[in-house]
């Protein structure tokens, strides 16, 4: 997307790429835009959205029982491996987690 300035369609290799929701790449490439194409560039909004999906976790733990039971579910989440291996890395998983529980923070 930034070498043809083709932000439209998901390209990988010069080739249309449908498999993916756009919106994930479009948070890739304005990341890159802003800090350069990097490592750190390409794995920034994965970071931001495990960020999001601990403070999703703690308000829903809250708003089910009481504070502990939130800062109990956010420390079991970040403990696991999944966690961190999903939010370092440019994969969608976290990028899904992380909408998944904003759906369910504000849809109850």
């Amino acid at each position: 997307m930034i070498e043809s300035h083709n932000y439209f369609s998901v390209q990988i290799n010069y080739q249309q790429f449908w498999e993916k929701p756009p919106l994930f790449f479009w948070l890739q490439v304005l990341s890159m835009k802003i800090f350069g194409v990097s490592e750190f560039a390409a794995r920034f909004p994965n970071a931001i959205c495990g960020i999001v999906t601990l403070i999703c976790l703690f308000r829903i733990g809250k708003r089910l029982y009481n504070d502990n039971f939130g800062r109990i579910w956010v420390l079991s989440y970040f403990g696991t491996f999944l966690s961190f291996l999903y939010s370092f890395t440019a994969c969608l998983a976290s990028f899904i987690l992380s909408f998944l529980s904003l759906a369910d923070r504000f849809l109850k």
